[in-house]
């Protein structure tokens, strides 16, 4: 079994204050989905459901929660743009 090991987040990064001024492990780095949310808004159209998804969520989510939010919203696209 693999030891977590702490590191220390710069305080430069794009993480939110909170993470920022913990000591975390790999897994518990959070991702931003601001960047994310602009691009929903510049580019999906207002009825997209894939749009009102990705504006519910919060600004900020744990790493490995974001890689599977990512990977559901590609799959969500892809039906979207079939249609």
């Amino acid at each position: 079994m693999e030891t977590a090991r702490a590191i220390k987040v710069p305080r430069n990064s794009c993480l939110h204050p909170f993470y920022r001024e913990a000591k975390m492990t790999h897994a518990d780095i959070a991702v931003s989905f601001v960047e994310l949310k602009r691009l929903a808004v510049s580019l999906l159209p207002r009825n997209s459901i894939l749009r009102n998804l990705i504006l519910s969520e919060p600004d900020y989510v744990p790493r490995q929660e974001g890689l599977v939010k990512v990977m559901v919203y590609s799959k969500i696209l892809h039906q979207e743009l079939r249609t």
